[in-house]
């Protein structure tokens, strides 16, 4: 009887530990900006749970797009800060749209190894392999950040 007490006590903790800490994770956060190569944008936008998008910087090489990428393929180099009290895994999507809101370019990336410590920034670069002939068409993207 006591042993059942216990698990059941166990279970109960780790129940309420994992609700606990559910409200960051599985968030997911979807905003567009105005799209601005070669410029670090100051995003700062909370996420909920300590959890921020803190910069966004396109790099968009000379020539890149298009058939011939003798330049290099365009990319952007994101950094999300963990404010909160436990580590987070992220996914990160960005669409970038010319002015008629048509799809020009799409990246993703997000955690692989390592999650993001409590107290700190982490910075992940999105690379548009595929999907990139029109980037320096871009007026608007959109990002979206996704807490696992």
């Amino acid at each position: 009887m006591r042993i059942l007490r216990t698990r059941t006590t166990v279970v109960l903790a780790a129940v309420l530990l994992v609700t606990s800490v559910t409200g960051v994770l599985g968030a997911t956060t979807s905003k567009k900006y105005v799209f601005k190569p070669g410029v670090t944008l100051e995003i700062g936008a909370d996420m909920g749970g300590g959890v921020r998008l803190d910069t966004v910087k396109f790099d968009i090489p000379d020539g890149s797009g298009g058939r011939m990428r003798l330049s290099g393929v365009p990319r952007a180099e994101v950094s999300i800060a963990n404010g909160g009290p436990e580590p987070i895994r992220v996914g990160i999507a960005i669409a970038v749209f010319d002015a008629d809101g048509n799809l020009v370019a799409v990246g993703s990336s997000g955690s692989k190894l390592l999650s993001i410590k409590s107290q700190r920034v982490s910075y992940y670069t999105l690379s548009f392999d595929h999907v990139n002939n029109r980037i320096h068409e871009g007026a608007t993207f959109q990002i979206t950040v996704e807490t696992k």
